[in-house]
């Protein structure tokens, strides 16, 4: 079957799926294509329109936030389109946030990221292969390798002689570098558990 976007007036196939013996329509690649286009806007307002001072967030109590949201579920199509929903939970999304682009923000915990890393993380959010091993997701790990070349022209270890993993962020990182040094120093934990420390 065909969907007609008709922002962008092009035909785009839909993707069907079996739900309990029934076929339903699982994705509208235009609405897709739509909305991703949408929500360059909100991007641009994000990075591009951040100014000094508006760092913080409005301090604003959350049940008014659960307030405006049910209201947009509830309001009917022929009051606000399901375009101008997207917009406007778009907008709330932004509004209510750290401004982590602003020159105030002072960078604790998280900060902004590089927008292409953003853009990629949109692709492989979509396409959703796991980097946890090398058939799902073949160019993140050759990117993977690449990475800890580049790395390790700033560290020296011997090629051939090191190995690298990428984490979602800092504080997992952590763990995993405490875990892989514990299993240097320990490697019977593997086996025999904490009570191998005992011993």
């Amino acid at each position: 079957s065909f969907v007609v976007d008709q922002t962008h007036t092009t035909k785009c196939p839909s993707q069907e799926a079996l739900l309990f013996g029934s076929w339903v329509k699982t994705v509208s690649v235009g609405a897709l294509c739509h909305a991703s286009h949408l929500t360059t806007f909100g991007v641009k307002t994000i990075v591009g329109g951040a100014a000094f001072g508006e760092c913080a967030s409005s301090g604003v109590s959350p049940g008014v936030y659960v307030a405006r949201l049910v209201a947009l579920k509830r309001e009917s199509p022929a009051a606000k389109t399901d375009e101008e929903k997207l917009g406007a939970i778009i907008d709330l999304y932004i509004k209510t946030g750290i401004q982590v682009y602003s020159p105030g923000y002072m960078g604790r915990q998280f900060s902004g990221v590089i927008p292409l890393a953003g853009v990629i993380d949109l692709i492989s959010s979509i396409a959703n292969q796991p980097s946890s091993f090398y058939e799902s997701a073949q160019l993140p790990n050759v990117a993977e390798r690449i990475m800890a070349d580049e790395f390790n022209r700033f560290i020296g270890w011997e090629p051939e002689r090191f190995a690298m993993i990428t984490t979602s962020g800092g504080t997992l990182a952590n763990f995993t570098a405490l875990l892989a040094a514990r299993n240097d120093k320990f490697p019977q934990i593997w086996s025999q558990g904490l009570y191998a420390l005992e011993s």
